[in-house]
């Protein structure tokens, strides 16, 4: 699932960087950006959530795609409601919210809001966990621990700032540089994983806080 993970991320920051460049975008190719991103998210939650559990709990699979499912429909729901005519050529989509948070529909934009609160919490729950249960004198879970970190990284920024963004905390150009930080960080992260990774899965082993080579 590692690799799988990982080549959905290198995918998904490629067709971000790609909508990035283009200085005005339509409502296809919008909605195309917002469903990157939340592949993007998706990825990452599990490659944190395996660092703890081999076999990701059913339940926990069931929720990502419950959620990512709920949250690409409800943009094709509003898809005629995407504006297209207010972009500035200085901003990115990337950190842009779409138009289910100005839903007539308090529920809708509700729902949103618990559902992205439920997900953050579920994947720092998990995070917090794999640190807690490291081994300090075990060479290998310091590399994975400073991997997870920087992948970690990211996905915790484009949250916060996603919601910064809808509550309107910040011009719309500044996005662009959030968006640069953001990509520099997740290359990074991919180009300077443990070259462990390449050939062997390491887990952590709930009972001991150690991790093992599967």
């Amino acid at each position: 699932m590692l690799k799988i993970c990982i080549l959905v991320i290198i995918t998904s920051l490629f067709a971000m960087n790609y909508f990035s460049y283009l200085h005005s975008l339509n409502r296809f190719q919008i909605l195309m950006v917002k469903c990157m991103r939340i592949v993007y998210a998706c990825s990452t939650m599990l490659i944190i959530i395996q660092r703890v559990t081999p076999k990701v709990p059913g339940w926990i699979i069931g929720t990502i795609a419950s959620s990512a499912v709920f949250l690409i429909g409800i943009r094709i729901y509003y898809f005629d409601r995407i504006a297209t005519d207010i972009q500035s050529p200085f901003a990115s989509q990337i950190f842009s919210v779409g138009p289910e948070l100005d839903s007539p529909v308090p529920l809708i934009r509700h729902s949103v809001y618990a559902l992205v609160a439920f997900v953050t919490g579920l994947t720092f729950y998990f995070y917090r966990k794999f640190f807690i249960s490291l081994s300090i004198d075990d060479n290998h879970s310091k590399v994975v621990s400073r991997w997870i970190l920087l992948l970690a990284i990211p996905f915790f920024f484009l949250i916060i700032f996603c919601i910064l963004g809808s509550l309107q905390m910040y011009d719309q150009p500044t996005s662009a540089y959030l968006f640069s930080i953001f990509s520099f960080i997740v290359v990074f992260s991919i180009l300077f994983r443990p070259k462990l990774l390449n050939n062997t899965s390491f887990f952590q082993m709930q009972s001991n806080g150690m991790l093992y080579m599967k």
